[in-house]
Formats: structure tokens, C-alpha cells, sequence
């Protein structure tokens, strides 16, 4: 991902960011041929703090979609009582590097499903258990 497609994921997630309570929580997590987190989990709310954490990220390689996803759902874990936490994955949405096999991604994500952990985004059909 690069150019326009980047500059808006990255102006999204900070608009996300600045629209979540302080009592939620939010991390965002990059990917391209690897898994970078720029964002780690903690209170939401601060579009500042997120521009930021952002600041400066550029296009990479390919493209690891499963890795990312996976590394943002293990940020999930440990769960506080009433919080929502959020994962803003920003990439291109396509595998192309790592764990390819949509079937055996959504094996993955049907694992993660049933501990509440749910996936929206451009390409989620891909990211959701059943596809």
C-alpha cells in the first residue's frame, strides 16, 4: 500500500482514534512483508497520540495480511473488564507474504472468533470464520 491508499488509512485511523471513548482502548498494527506496531495498546481517545505513532510510516514490501491480523488479536488478550479495545490493522488487505491459505486463515479467525475477537474491514470476508 502506498500513495493515496496510504495517506487515507492513515488519516482514517487517526479519525477512529480521536471518535473512541477514553475508557475504550486502541493500538494500530502495520503490515507489509513484516509486522510492525506502531501503536501499542492503551486508553483511546487521543487522535494526537495516534497521528504521531503514525508519523513517518512509509509503504514496505509485500504484503503479511495473516501475521498482522494475528499480532493484533494477541494485543486483545487480557481483556479488561468494561473496556471495548480496538486494533486498527492498516494494510493493503491482500496476503501475500507468511500464511497465504485463505482456509487456513479463516480456521484462524474461527478460533479467535470464539473468543470475541471480530474482524471489519475492507477485505473481511477473508478475515471472518465463515467467509
Amino acid at each position: 500500500m502506498s500513495g493515496q491508499p496510504l495517506h487515507e488509512a492513515l488519516r482514517c485511523a487517526e479519525y477512529i482514534a480521536g471518535g473512541l471513548q477514553k475508557t475504550d482502548r486502541s493500538a494500530a498494527v502495520l503490515c507489509d512483508d513484516t509486522v510492525h506496531i506502531p501503536l501499542p495498546l492503551r486508553p483511546a481517545g487521543n487522535a494526537e497520540a495516534c497521528r504521531k505513532a503514525l508519523a513517518g510510516v512509509e509503504s514496505g514490501g509485500s504484503t503479511a495480511l495473516f501475521d498482522g491480523w494475528q499480532a493484533g488479536a494477541n494485543l486483545l488478550e487480557g481483556k479488561t473488564a468494561g473496556t471495548i479495545s480496538r486494533v486498527l490493522l492498516l494494510s493493503d488487505s491482500q496476503a501475500h507474504h507468511g500464511l497465504c491459505d485463505e482456509q487456513e486463515i479463516r480456521r484462524h479467525c474461527a478460533r479467535r472468533a470464539a473468543q470475541g475477537v471480530s474482524t471489519n474491514g475492507r477485505r473481511h470476508e477473508l478475515l471472518r470464520p465463515n467467509g
